[in-house]
């Protein structure tokens, strides 16, 4: 039994590749995480009612719930932090995170940087 402060806590995990493979195997083997279902299926079991997985690799923003019985772990993809690019998912900037003093991560925004106007503007990331 976990102590109740721990519980409070927010775990958060950093990867290069996201959890979801491309739908190839090959592209997997050269691409992807190997061993992401039986991380995913680790995330689960876990049965944690919050928490973060954060990853990059794909240069895209992209997030989703990665649910389960008692809630869910949101999985979140950045952007490179240099990439100029057309497409504001892909465009460079930062993401932020805001976790409640209860461990809940109540929002996920990301910061895109405007070339035009060299500032960030605030977008929602869009989920999967």
């Amino acid at each position: 039994m976990q102590h109740e402060e721990v519980k409070k806590r927010t775990p958060v995990v950093l990867l290069h590749h996201p959890l979801h493979n491309p739908p190839s195997r090959l592209k997997t083997l050269v691409e992807g995480l190997t061993d992401a279902d039986e991380l995913t299926a680790h995330l689960r079991s876990a049965r944690r009612t919050h928490g973060l997985v954060l990853h990059g690799h794909l240069h895209r923003r992209q997030s989703k719930i990665l649910a389960h019985d008692h809630a869910g772990v949101r999985v979140v993809g950045a952007t490179s932090a240099s990439l100029h690019h057309e497409d504001p998912n892909r465009m460079a900037g930062f993401n932020v995170y805001e976790i409640e003093t209860d461990g809940v991560v109540s929002c996920v925004d990301a910061r895109v940087f405007d070339a035009d106007q060299k500032t960030f503007s605030v977008i929602a990331i869009p989920e999967l």
